[in-house]
């Protein structure tokens, strides 16, 4: 699993552009044009910024992603229950 740090729409925008013209379909363009292209990005957009995004396999059908973000809020209640854990020395 690959996670990416957003900090704005213009590096969700080129993630998302690297998903859709991935790097291992370079013999094969995207299917899509660029009308369906835009709708994409506005569809999948996060709700806020700075954001993680990682793609995962969707669960009713094993051939179809989905992207998973996690917003600022989320991450930050993981970082202080991280802090609280008592360690071994």
């Amino acid at each position: 699993m690959v996670i990416a740090l957003l900090d704005n729409r213009e590096e969700y925008e080129q993630w998302y552009m690297q998903i859709i013209c991935s790097e291992e379909n370079t013999e094969y363009p995207s299917l899509l044009n660029a009308h369906e292209i835009e709708t994409a990005l506005g569809e999948n957009l996060p709700l806020s910024f700075p954001c993680l995004a990682y793609r995962q396999k969707n669960e009713l059908n094993c051939l179809d992603e989905e992207i998973v973000y996690i917003y600022e809020e989320e991450f930050s209640k993981w970082i202080d229950r991280m802090g609280k854990v008592k360690r071994p020395s």
